[in-house]
């Protein structure tokens, strides 16, 4: 299969990726720092979403080793599945901008359904809103 053939998402992943393992082969030798990644997930399909930092520890972990880089991850994200691949230890829940605490367990490995609903503030559910309205006109029609 070409690069052309690639999907937009497929596309994406490659260069995100790519554009990691380029970076750290630059650094230098026992380099020490932070990297931030901004909302890495928008564009992807749930499917590269789940995939996404298995890939990213698999690329820095194989570079850290020949090159002894010393690096932290810091990766901002409204997705389950990014969060389901952290322990809670390493994750800020933030709400309008300040830190929060919600009831969640456990982040690792967890439902994605729950942390939608409690790690992203859902409160009001996990239905479309059209849908919702249409139901809601049902309910108040049965009700009349």
């Amino acid at each position: 299969m070409s690069f052309l053939e690639f999907s937009s998402g497929e596309k994406l992943f490659l260069n995100i990726l790519t554009n990691f393992a380029y970076t750290l082969f630059r650094l230098s030798d026992n380099y020490c720092g932070v990297m931030l990644f901004d909302e890495i997930e928008l564009s992807f399909h749930p499917n590269w979403q789940k995939r996404l930092l298995k890939s990213f520890i698999h690329i820095q972990d194989e570079i850290s080793k020949s090159k002894k880089l010393y690096l932290h991850l810091i990766f901002t994200s409204h997705s389950p599945f990014i969060l389901s691949d952290l322990p809670k230890e390493n994750v800020i829940f933030l709400e309008n901008g300040k830190q929060v605490n919600p009831d969640i367990k456990q982040t690792f490995g967890a439902n994605i359904h729950t942390l939608l609903s409690n790690g992203f503030f859902m409160s009001d559910g996990l239905m479309g809103e059209f849908a919702k309205s249409k139901i809601n006109e049902i309910k108040d029609f049965y009700e009349k």
